[in-house]
């Protein structure tokens, strides 16, 4: 998706390059690691999240102090972008193509995802979504090219994520593993800090009616 949004805030960790610097990368990773070689290395267990937790507390200061940041006030666009981080890519699988696929076993890219969820807030996941999975894959499902889903390969429509549930996410957290053949794969955001100003007032009063309630949708 070539329209990727031009003006993503981007973390000040990220270099000129928008990578991670090398040291604090080679760090992130050796920790993941230690959250990969233990007998209790299943994702979705209570044990392995309170290992994350904790490790979260041990990665670089920059990056906890960005994301901590973040937490705290996610700017006008509601989005951060950190690059550089490590996906071991040496150890990465074929890209799955069966539908629901998830990561149940604890690797370098899903303790890396578990570790920022930790410093963001507490990871969750709805059992309604991929049985419950907290790291799930998103990838393009043949047969599902014009799903407008997770396993779809045409542009997603601009959508709440988990809208449907009383209680939906404050943050949504994607870690890229592997870019598409022709490397134009993006993401586009929409944050509505920007829209609300350009809204009527009669319109900003509609979006709290309750058809638009997360609890009315549940």
């Amino acid at each position: 998706m070539p329209e990727t949004t031009p003006d993503t805030t981007r973390s000040s960790v990220v270099a000129a390059d928008r990578e991670l610097d090398p040291a604090d990368a080679g760090a992130c990773e050796r920790l993941a690691r230690t959250l990969c070689t233990r007998g209790d290395d299943r994702v979705d267990g209570p044990e392995w999240v309170s290992r994350a937790r904790d490790a979260w507390e041990d990665l670089p200061l920059l990056l906890r102090r960005e994301v901590r940041r973040f937490r705290r006030h996610s700017g006008p666009h509601g989005t951060l972008v950190i690059g550089g981080l490590p996906v071991d890519q040496a150890g990465l699988p074929a890209t799955s193509t069966v539908p629901g696929s998830v990561q149940r076993q604890a690797t370098i890219p899903a303790a890396v995802l578990a570790m920022v969820a930790c410093g963001l807030g507490e990871p969750l996941a709805y059992l309604a979504e991929k049985s419950g999975a907290l790291v799930q894959d998103v990838v393009p499902v043949p047969g599902q090219e014009t799903f407008h889903g997770y396993a779809g390969s045409v542009p997603l429509s601009f959508h709440t994520e988990n809208g449907f549930h009383p209680h939906p996410p404050d943050h949504v957290i994607f870690l890229c593993l592997r870019a598409d053949h022709d490397r134009i794969a993006g993401m586009r955001v929409a944050g509505i800090r920007q829209a609300r100003p350009l809204l009527t007032p009669a319109g900003r009063e509609a979006l709290f009616a309750s058809e638009y309630s997360p609890a009315d949708q549940a």
